[in-house]
């Protein structure tokens, strides 16, 4: 019973913190910041969290067991490999536009510590990016001709589903840009922190003096680049709203037609 009554405010917890993390970066915040924009004290966050760090793979473990799921539910039902290729686009986009600020936790922040559950959430990564080279092997497989990498193949499908979030060439993203600023940075997230199936995130450097934090993250493997050495973080609007110029079906059509001319043009 005691699980349950504290379930909530989990919930409530993992929601403002992603939210906080995707906005200001895992370096730029601080446990007070998260118990402000939470509602719950610091004292109580303690209760259900040993700091910082292990907050953000709690909140990357709950978004990477989503995405698992829901693939592995759509995938199921289809009918042929290139079936399941469209239902897993459609299941990753789906998630990421309600869920915008967990997958970018999940694909730019990292921290030191925490090392047991760092590595639960990059098996957890890995088991997500091969359901997807699997698939891809099926499809590539019935064209002699494809002579894609199959790590090659899986990495630009992630930063094509990312794409319509990270470089923003639509009109609404343009119109962001203006309104918000630009610091000239353009992210591939999901290549770099799940296509590769390494630790994805930034290089962070807390300065903001919280507890249960050590100090920088591990090194990015995003393709990235800013003026001036800053670093820019999506507010949760941008984080989702990029993509409402075109429907999310529409979307996850054209990504998948892409890949399938791609993997299977050279045969025609």
């Amino acid at each position: 019973m005691a699980d349950d009554n504290r379930l909530p405010k989990l919930e409530t917890l993992l929601t403002a913190a992603a939210k906080t993390f995707a906005e200001r970066g895992y370096g730029g915040t601080s446990m007070r910041d998260i118990a402000q924009d939470s509602g719950i004290s610091l004292s109580g966050i303690y209760y259900y969290t040993k700091g910082k760090a292990a907050l953000l793979y709690d909140i990357q473990a709950r978004a990477i067991d989503a995405l698992i799921t829901s693939a592995k539910a759509a995938t199921a039902g289809g009918s042929s490999a290139d079936d399941q290729l469209l239902r897993f686009i459609e299941s990753h986009m789906a998630y990421m536009r309600e869920n915008a600020s967990f997958v970018r936790v999940l694909s730019h922040e990292s921290a030191d510590g925490e090392m047991d559950k760092r590595a639960l959430v990059e098996t957890k990564r890995k088991e997500y990016v091969q359901m997807l080279r699997d698939i891809l092997s099926k499809v590539m497989g019935s064209s002699s001709h494809s002579q894609i990498p199959l790590e090659f193949a899986a990495d630009m499908a992630f930063a094509m589903m990312s794409g319509p979030n990270q470089w923003g060439l639509s009109q609404h993203a343009t119109e962001q840009k203006a309104l918000h600023g630009s610091t000239g940075q353009s992210d591939v997230a999901m290549s770099g922190g799940i296509g590769s199936g390494t630790s994805g995130g930034s290089t962070t450097h807390d300065t903001s003096g919280s507890a249960g934090s050590t100090g920088s993250g591990s090194a990015s493997m995003n393709a990235s680049s800013s003026h001036s050495g800053s670093t820019q973080h999506l507010t949760s609007s941008q984080a989702g709203s990029n993509q409402n110029t075109a429907s999310l079906t529409e979307q996850s059509r054209l990504i998948y037609a892409l890949l399938i001319g791609g993997l299977k043009g050279r045969a025609n």
